[in-house]
């Protein structure tokens, strides 16, 4: 409870009116001009600015304490709750001015005319000068509500109570930071969302090397990043893999080396290649069930009046129409172009003793050429390996 006399004090504070002090007016008609009012620094203050006439120039409000230089301070103007630095137009404007001893309306720039400036301060008791009283009581109930994830229990409520606070899952509405988020465990229930990033600098990295990871490319998807460079990138319909690097096989851990690498020769070309080969080589093998030819079939020069063909673009047959001796240019489908030639191997499979023989012509054709007269109606089948 407080005590009578200061009880006494702040009834009669609370019903004093407030005391006011006025100058004006004031004609700044020049730069460097001002317009002053003293202030009492005991008491909470406010200094109200009337400005008038007709004038264009700009005044600054200063504020000054025990004869010291003025600094700068601000206004609100009566039409707005939005302070501001300088005074360029006519209205009444109010400043905070508890504390200091002077404030002041000064010309810092002065283009024509007269402006007329009127300043009140107004003052009030300060509550700080009231003092205050002593206050007892006993406790007679406490308890912790748990909120957000802060939980807690309270020992001997009703006398001096313990509170003991444990901090559970806080489920935050946003997390806005410039630095590390970390825990032992948690879930997102939620998307994790991230700017697009970019090689340089993609959006989920790691702290040791941040041009490791994982960003967006526009019109492909998610790309993965090595050393700032695009390695990988996943569209809606396929992966695509850069020049850079090989896809890489190995009977050991990750980090042990690879001892088989798949990589891009050059346009429509893989190379398999084996340690120590990386990307582009093609010092390994292949082995397989079987190897089919596909693509566009292979075209002929005619040459043996040849029709029906059937195949693939580096094997396939044919159906030769008349008796004929000679040969046929086989080119290969797809333009499928070989490093030096084309090996081939050909027979008659109507009536195999009749002698074909297969020889490179160029990077992309064969000749097949008849020793014997073959029939019409035979069928010539053929197999060419690029080398």
């Amino acid at each position: 409870m407080l005590r009578p006399r200061l009880l006494l004090l702040f009834l009669l504070a609370s019903c004093l009116p407030a005391i006011s002090q006025r100058a004006g007016p004031f004609t700044l008609t020049a730069a460097n001009q001002c317009a002053q009012i003293g202030v009492s620094s005991d008491r909470s203050s406010t200094v109200a600015v009337s400005v008038s006439g007709t004038w264009s120039a700009t005044l600054q409000p200063e504020i000054a304490i025990s004869g010291q230089a003025a600094v700068n301070t601000q206004v609100t103007p009566s039409t707005s709750t939005t302070a501001q630095s300088t005074i360029t137009g006519n209205g009444i404007f109010t400043a905070a001015v508890a504390g200091v001893d002077l404030f002041e309306v000064c010309v810092t720039s002065y283009t024509s005319g007269t402006a007329t400036i009127y300043l009140n301060v107004s003052t009030g008791i300060a509550t700080n000068l009231l003092g205050g009283g002593g206050s007892g009581g006993t406790v007679t109930s406490v308890s912790v509500t748990t909120a957000n994830g802060v939980s807690g229990s309270v020992a001997t409520a009703t006398t001096t109570p313990a509170i003991s606070l444990t901090l559970g899952a806080i489920t935050p509405s946003s997390v806005a930071s410039t630095g590390a988020i970390s825990g032992t465990t948690g879930t997102f229930s939620g998307p994790v969302l991230e700017a697009g990033g970019s090689s340089a600098a993609p959006s989920y990295s790691f702290s040791a090397v941040q041009n490791d990871g994982l960003y967006r490319l526009g019109g492909i998807g998610p790309v993965l990043v090595s050393g700032g460079t695009d390695v990988l990138g996943i569209s809606s319909n396929q992966a695509i893999m850069t020049n850079v690097g090989s896809l890489g096989f190995t009977a050991g851990a990750v980090n042990a080396g690879t001892d088989t690498q798949l990589s891009r020769c050059s346009a429509g070309l893989f190379c398999i290649g084996t340690t120590g080969g990386g990307y582009g080589t093609s010092t390994g093998g292949l082995k397989a069930a079987s190897f089919l030819s596909g693509g566009t079939t292979f075209t002929t020069s005619g040459g043996l009046d040849e029709g029906t063909l059937v195949g693939g673009a580096t094997a396939g047959k044919f159906t030769t129409s008349i008796l004929t001796t000679g040969s046929t240019v086989i080119t290969m489908g797809n333009s499928a172009t070989a490093p030096n030639g084309w090996h081939c191997s050909a027979s008659d499979i109507t009536h195999p003793l009749d002698i074909i023989v297969g020889t490179s012509a160029s990077t992309t054709t064969a000749l097949l050429t008849v020793a014997l007269a073959i029939t019409a109606g035979d069928v010539i089948e053929f197999s060419c390996m690029g080398y």
